[in-house]
C-alpha cells in the first residue's frame, strides 16, 4: 500500500506504508503512518557538503596533540 502525496512542485509522489497506528487526541482520532522515502539528490549533496566540513575542522583540531 502507498501513500499518495504531492511534492513541494505540486507533482504527484507516493511511498511505501510500512506501518500504521490509531491514536485518541484530544482532537479526535488520529493516523500515524511510517513510510520509507528514500533521500533525494539534493539531501545527499548537503550531507555529503557537512561532512567535509566536519573533516576539515577535526583536521586542524588534532595536528599539535601528538607531537612531543
Amino acid at each position: 500500500m502507498y501513500l499518495h502525496y504531492r511534492d513541494e512542485m505540486g507533482l504527484e509522489e507516493k511511498a511505501p506504508i510500512l506501518a500504521a497506528r490509531s491514536a485518541e487526541t484530544a482532537d479526535g482520532q488520529v493516523l500515524i503512518l511510517w513510510v520509507r522515502q528514500l533521500p533525494d539528490v539534493d539531501d545527499l549533496n548537503a550531507e555529503a557538503d557537512e561532512d567535509v566540513d566536519d573533516d576539515d575542522e577535526n583536521d586542524e583540531g588534532d595536528s599539535g596533540e601528538n607531537e612531543e
